[in-house]
């Protein structure tokens, strides 16, 4: 935390905890920005929430999928 400057982190997931680091609950404040990674309500989630509250970017899950036959070379399709 003192690297990083923050007073404050908590660990939670999902859409509703979009909402709540925007607007605030009894527990969690609301925040300055918003980072990180979701699945498709996540990011709708902060999509809504933007301008309301600072946002990375609206980002796509993260799961990827290659489909490839026997003749790729798994060296490229790995990045």
């Amino acid at each position: 935390m003192d690297i990083a400057g923050a007073d404050e982190i908590y660990t939670v997931s999902g859409a509703q905890s979009i909402a709540a680091f925007a607007y605030g609950t009894a527990q969690i404040p609301s925040v300055g920005i918003i980072v990180g990674l979701g699945n498709q309500y996540a990011a709708e989630a902060k999509r809504q929430c933007y301008g309301q509250v600072g946002i990375d970017f609206v980002a796509s899950p993260s799961e990827v999928l290659a489909l490839a036959d026997e003749c790729a070379d798994p060296r490229i399709l790995g990045g």
